[in-house]
């Protein structure tokens, strides 16, 4: 087992470089910027494995030739000193501890469950109910080479899917000799909590430098909207109660998790969002534009659902920034991002059409759901907007102006296409605006 972690703290490394080499010179880079790298180059290593599983060639083939160009890449930069590094002591300046202790609360419940999930021969039981289905995949990886690969949960036929981190933790357990389990629960989940919690710090970083919003405000509304707004929370504890206090607690413990324990596809897509928010907004315009092309167009093969609302963030911005310029340059970035997203989505769901469809049309089949989510993304929304504006002295117009259309952009949902041409809904079409409040306090951030 020492052999194995040492060879996983080598791969993480290496995702580390991959993932240093498009940062920015001029944004120093820090604890968190590493973290950012780590997971970001993690993800890229899947996609370069979906690239040799299409390519037929070994899968690890892909990730070990992409790791070792951009740990050229990286350490040249580093010799050239064109990338500036900062001590740890500078990396909470602006935060504080109330902003450190956000960070925990939000990382602890992956730790607990990873704990519980991935220590010993094989997992004592399973957070979330989409957990084994996402574990049988990862087993699916390691046995075949094939893409979508053969699996006990559809013998005879291929079904495509979106094996984005499924594909990562196969790769980390394969070359890494650690149990997928342990693979999955103790490294790659708590490493994508980690990436959103250091993207939505620098994000809430330049929040604090450019338009003063607390640190710990703005860390906050981008961290907890799905945790702290979880639908039937308290009635779920008062079932759970019971008189012996060790029973209760462990009901509590338990339930707790199961409640907010996220899927590990969730995980990479809140983790491509507020990247995708930190790199438009925040990064040298050309360089942030080429890395929201990169992040928009693999979305699909970590996170389908989530395709819409990254890509009409992105539009939006970019019509934004076309208008102010009185240019249609800024219009192609997102245009080529479309163009790679349809590329990665073809080839992960090869046999699917794709039908845009307006998410308020779909309430006959999927109208409670859709209706908690609505129901969350404007509370929150208009709590947000109330803060800031008691904050400082935001202009509402500006405030409103800004974060509506975000808003707005995840009524959009992608269904697909049945072979009359009618749309396939499903529960996982509301998940477009699971995005919505993150988008909101971005966009507060970015106003003021």
């Amino acid at each position: 087992m020492a052999v194995s972690a040492i060879l996983a703290v080598a791969l993480l490394t290496a995702a580390a470089t991959v993932g240093l080499v498009p940062w920015p010179r001029r944004e120093p880079v820090g604890v968190s910027g590493v973290v950012i790298a780590a997971a970001l180059g993690l993800l890229g290593f899947s996609l370069a494995d979906l690239a040799a599983r299409l390519l037929t060639l070994p899968p690890e083939a892909g990730p070990l030739l992409v790791g070792g160009a951009g740990a050229a890449v990286t350490l040249w930069r580093l010799r050239r000193r064109d990338l500036r590094l900062r001590p740890p002591s500078g990396e909470g300046s602006g935060g504080g501890r109330w902003s450190g202790v956000l960070v925990l609360l939000y990382l602890a419940p992956l730790l607990a469950a990873g704990l519980r999930m991935g220590t010993g021969p094989w997992p004592a039981m399973f957070f979330n109910v989409d957990t084994a289905h996402y574990m049988t995949q990862v087993q699916a990886l390691l046995r075949s080479d094939a893409l979508p690969p053969p699996s006990l949960n559809n013998l005879g036929y291929a079904v495509p899917y979106h094996y984005g981190v499924q594909t990562a933790v196969a790769l980390l357990s394969r070359l890494s000799g650690l149990p997928p389990h342990t693979a999955a629960f103790l490294v790659v989940m708590p490493l994508m909590g980690a990436g959103i919690a250091a993207a939505a710090w620098r994000f809430a970083e330049a929040g604090r430098r450019t338009g003063g919003v607390p640190h710990a405000l703005l860390l906050a509304l981008l961290l907890f909207p799905l945790v702290l707004f979880k639908g039937g929370l308290l009635r779920r504890i008062a079932v759970w109660a019971d008189p012996d206090p060790a029973v209760f607690a462990d009901k509590l413990f338990h339930g707790l998790l199961t409640g907010i324990y996220p899927m590990m596809s969730q995980l990479a897509g809140f983790f491509l969002a507020l990247l995708l928010l930190y790199v438009l907004l925040w990064w040298p315009r050309r360089r942030g534009e080429v890395m929201a092309v990169l992040l928009v167009g693999a979305v699909s093969w970590f996170k389908p659902s989530y395709l819409v609302p990254l890509g009409s963030v992105f539009g939006a911005v970019a019509l934004w920034r076309a208008y102010r310029g009185r240019s249609l340059r800024p219009l192609l970035a997102p245009a080529l991002a479309l163009a790679v997203a349809l590329a990665v989505r073809q080839v992960t769901f090869p046999e699917s059409r794709v039908a845009i469809v307006v998410g308020l049309a779909a309430l006959e089949e999927n109208g409670k759901l859709l209706l908690g989510v609505l129901e969350l993304a404007l509370v929150y929304g208009l709590v947000a907007l109330l803060l800031a504006g008691l904050g400082r002295a935001v202009p509402w117009p500006v405030a409103a102006g800004v974060a509506v259309p975000f808003l707005l952009s995840s009524f959009l949902g992608v269904a697909n296409l049945d072979l009359d041409g009618r749309p396939v809904l499903t529960k996982d079409f509301a998940q477009t605006l699971q995005l919505a409040p993150i988008f909101m306090a971005a966009m507060l951030a970015y106003a003021t």
